[in-house]
């Protein structure tokens, strides 16, 4: 399958097609209905960056320092002839942080998102001063459902960013 392929829908098939693809749509319509489709795309957008604590950006933290980690997510109107996504949207931001030799640590935080609209959150990050200096790695998911249960699907794009801990 191609980038931006046409696809006919039946709606028995449709969750399961466009699972296939990659895509997280539900399509309500009569049979037959006609949908373009890109690949790997999804309902939700996400970007990330790390801010220090007087929300400047920044990606150089030290011990005894707090990393804000700053999510925004949001969910396009999408309103065409064959398919509107006026329904909001439950995501479960999954976000890992990975330090360096291997430790990590896990927050999920649940929202919903209406169609149009954009969900912001900054989360704080202390910097132990056990903690090992080096690049940091964060991991961002969103998801449909909790992480582990069956048929847990992708509402964005995968986020990877980093920072660096200096003594």
């Amino acid at each position: 399958m191609t980038k931006n392929s046409k696809v006919m829908i039946i709606p028995i098939l449709a969750v399961v097609l466009l699972s296939s693809l990659g895509a997280a749509f539900y399509i309500n319509g009569p049979m037959g209905t006609s949908v373009d489709i890109e690949s790997s795309s999804y309902p939700m957008t996400l970007a990330a960056q790390t801010f220090n604590s007087t929300f400047q950006p920044d990606n150089v933290f030290t011990r005894g320092e707090t990393a804000y980690i700053m999510i925004n997510l949001t969910y396009p109107l999408l309103d065409t002839y064959y398919y509107t996504n006026a329904t909001p949207l439950t995501a479960y931001i999954v976000v890992t942080v990975y330090m360096p030799y291997y430790t990590s640590l896990a927050y999920i935080t649940v929202t919903t998102v209406d169609p149009g609209e954009s969900f912001v959150t900054y989360l704080p990050f202390l910097i132990l001063g056990s903690y090992p200096t080096g690049t940091y790695e964060v991991d961002i998911l969103v998801l449909d459902r909790m992480p582990g249960e069956p048929g847990a699907t992708l509402l964005a794009n995968p986020v990877t960013i980093t920072f660096t801990v200096v003594p």
